[in-house]
């Protein structure tokens, strides 16, 4: 199985799209690792940039069942729902050609109430399993993870913990908390992380994963001296829960204040290119802003790949 990894966190705007996006595209193209990106989000915001809005939305109309959504009802086969991003319009070939992903729609807002009914249904009925409404993803994403030769996955979740969420967390290996070094960040925080733990604990014992976090990950940095209060508090609080037993917080589970992604127009820049940062970056060379968001990037991901175990020897 490749190493899945969600990237999680209930406040919106904290850049959880542009990490999914960019750390997917950087470890493919920089690393050569073979990725595949799921959008579980119904914004759909990591689709229309990997894929373009025209491309996308032509999916979303044309195609209605050749999404995540699509693959979590059963209504189609997984393999049938890849898309290559960030094509060549001349070639059609993937710009990065180990990268895929596979696509949200906007009727996604409409699958939580689905898997609300269907329980309710299954509880009448007599045939509900214990946390059934967590299983969506494991029953159908996972035969195909088995057989497809990923490195890694990673799951842009939407902007909260509901049940679309919990599938995420249900089947990963990992997780990563995208952060803004802010008071309001800070306090959200301990709360995502109360409930992970809490989540994990409740469904280990009936095949749900326990996964590690790999770390917070400051996005939107401004300098230290406009984050030390906050990257402090955060620490703090991993540090209150790696000092007791935890299922989710580890040794290794640090606020990457080493690696930030500093703020820069470049990321706004390269989405409206569909274009993750790194090849922004190479079709504009003397673009410093460009460069120092694509380095940003890479170090983020080098940090991921490092604490997933996703390192060869020579990397």
């Amino acid at each position: 199985m490749p190493k899945i990894i969600s990237v999680i966190n209930f406040k919106g705007g904290v850049g959880k799209t542009t990490v999914s996006v960019n750390v997917a595209a950087c470890m493919a193209h920089k690393y050569g690792k073979k990725v595949l990106l799921v959008d579980l989000d119904p914004q759909s915001n990591a689709s229309i940039w990997m894929l373009g809005e025209a491309r996308w939305q032509d999916l979303a109309t044309k195609h209605k069942k050749r999404n995540i959504a699509g693959i979590m009802l059963g209504w189609v086969n997984p393999k049938n729902t890849v898309e290559t991003p960030f094509r060549d319009p001349g070639t059609g070939r993937g710009l990065i050609p180990q990268l895929d992903v596979i696509p949200a729609v906007y009727w996604m807002f409409y699958l939580e109430d689905h898997i609300l009914r269907s329980r309710h249904a299954e509880v009448i009925k007599g045939t509900y399993k214990k946390h059934d409404e967590y299983r969506y993803l494991q029953k159908t994403l996972l035969p195909f993870l088995a057989e497809a030769e990923y490195d890694a996955v990673i799951l842009d979740c939407p902007p909260n913990m509901y049940n679309v969420s919990k599938n995420a967390i249900f089947i990963s290996h990992h997780y990563v908390v995208p952060c803004i070094p802010d008071t309001l960040s800070t306090i959200g925080l301990k709360q995502l992380l109360d409930q992970v733990e809490e989540f994990a604990g409740k469904t280990k014992a009936f095949g749900g994963s326990a996964p590690s976090l790999l770390g917070v990950l400051i996005n939107r940095f401004e300098g230290p001296g406009v984050a030390e209060t906050p990257l402090e508090d955060m620490e703090g609080t991993l540090r209150t829960y790696r000092n007791k037993p935890s299922l989710t917080v580890r040794k290794g589970s640090k606020v990457l204040s080493e690696s930030p992604i500093r703020r820069y127009n470049a990321h706004q820049y390269a989405c409206e290119s569909s274009l993750p940062v790194c090849l922004f970056s190479e079709r504009h060379p003397s673009d410093a802003r460009a460069k120092n968001a694509a380095s940003d990037i890479a170090g983020v991901t080098e940090q991921i790949m490092k604490k997933a175990g996703l390192q060869n020897d020579h990397d």
